[in-house]
């Protein structure tokens, strides 16, 4: 699949990625590196690319499944 997705009305995406599409945007990082990713990506969302979108979606459903586990 792609990176880059469509966006409804609330702004998610329809066609949510899979974890590992997720983990190969974000990269090996640790776990700290990712969540300062999130903040950065998160203080201005509306200058965000759709590239930079997709890395923000990505290191939070990283981040959520570190944290499960």
């Amino acid at each position: 699949g792609s990176a880059q997705g469509t966006a409804n009305a609330t702004g998610r995406r329809m066609n949510p990625m899979t974890l590992a599409e997720a983990e190969k945007i974000v990269g090996r990082q640790p776990t700290w590196a990712i969540a300062n990713m999130v903040k950065a990506l998160s203080m201005h969302p509306w200058l965000n690319t759709e590239e930079e979108e997709a890395r923000l979606y990505a290191a939070r459903m990283v981040l959520r499944n570190r944290r499960k586990n």
